[in-house]
């Protein structure tokens, strides 16, 4: 219990992002991974592994479809963003660290008479870390899971989960060519965040990226040699399974799992150049969250 209420105070300390609900998830969508925006009221999202390959359109009023597509699997699908008008999911999730089947699926976005937006699989790129040698790796080196992938410069970028423990604090940065059937994701860059990073995505016309974690969320500079630079950090007024971000306008819109909200929010970007805070604080957090996960092992 001590550790629990130390995680809470040292986020209540904290300078705060406070986004706002625009609507409460359905029941369907539980485990909410991935977030385009189409408009400022529809969204794509999907679930994670084990559900199935299902992408829902989602109106501001809760009010979803979807597309059940038969022909795929979802492994762990983690991550969505657009890229050349195709919309790229990212089925890359990999708790293990042992996966050989990593994978961004890809979708031509179309539309039927009746004006409704319909998405085809247009084939998938399977792919591996350029660094990985070993599946699994050694628990001190747990740092092949992913969950976040966004495009910068017209490039696609993929960014590490570190789960590692010890963890050495570093989130690594892949590139990654989608478009074709087979390759490898390039190491470029690593940042020391010191947390897990669940989600991705950049701000149209500048060189900013946001990574967003549990906790937190990351606005980070990248120049044209591929090389990331953390420019400020901020924390969540809640903790919660926060795993999708986007960006559209001048908002952001994140999603969390059903587990502790379920939810669809958005804050505007000005929020950005308002608040900000020492990262010794977010990470501390995620210290304590991870002992939290170890003493509730434990006690099961």
């Amino acid at each position: 219990m001590i550790i629990v209420l130390g995680l809470f105070q040292t986020m209540v300390d904290a300078q705060v992002l406070r986004p706002k609900t625009i609507c409460k998830l359905p029941n369907e969508i539980r485990e909410s991974s991935g977030l385009v925006v189409l408009n400022d009221s529809i969204f794509i999202t999907h679930n994670d592994g084990g559900n199935l390959p299902q992408l829902f359109q989602l109106k501001s009023d809760g009010i979803f479809t979807l597309q059940i597509f038969s022909s795929l699997k979802n492994h762990d699908w983690e991550e969505a963003c657009m890229m050349n008008n195709e919309l790229l999911i990212g089925d890359f999730g990999n708790n293990c660290n042992c996966r050989n089947n990593l994978s961004v699926l890809r979708f031509k976005m179309l539309m039927d008479s009746s004006g409704k937006i319909l998405f085809q699989p247009d084939g998938d790129c399977h792919f591996h870390f350029s660094d990985q040698k070993n599946f699994p790796p050694s628990k001190s080196n747990f740092n092949f899971d992913c969950e976040a992938m966004c495009v910068v410069n017209g490039e696609l970028f993929l960014f590490s989960k570190n789960m590692s423990m010890p963890s050495d604090g570093f989130t690594k940065i892949y590139r990654l060519n989608p478009f074709t059937d087979s390759t490898e994701a390039l190491l470029v860059d690593s940042m020391y965040l010191n947390a897990p990073v669940t989600g991705a995505c950049s701000i149209a016309n500048t060189d900013s990226v946001l990574l967003m974690s549990y906790f937190g969320l990351f606005e980070c500079n990248v120049n044209n040699q591929d090389h990331f630079s953390l420019y400020k950090s901020f924390t969540w007024n809640h903790f919660s399974q926060k795993e999708a971000i986007a960006v559209s306008e001048n908002q952001i819109y994140l999603t969390d799992e059903k587990h502790f909200g379920g939810k669809l929010y958005h804050l505007s970007i000005d929020q950005l150049n308002k608040n900000s805070h020492s990262k010794k604080i977010l990470h501390h957090s995620f210290r304590l969250f991870i002992q939290h996960l170890k003493f509730s092992a434990a006690k099961s």
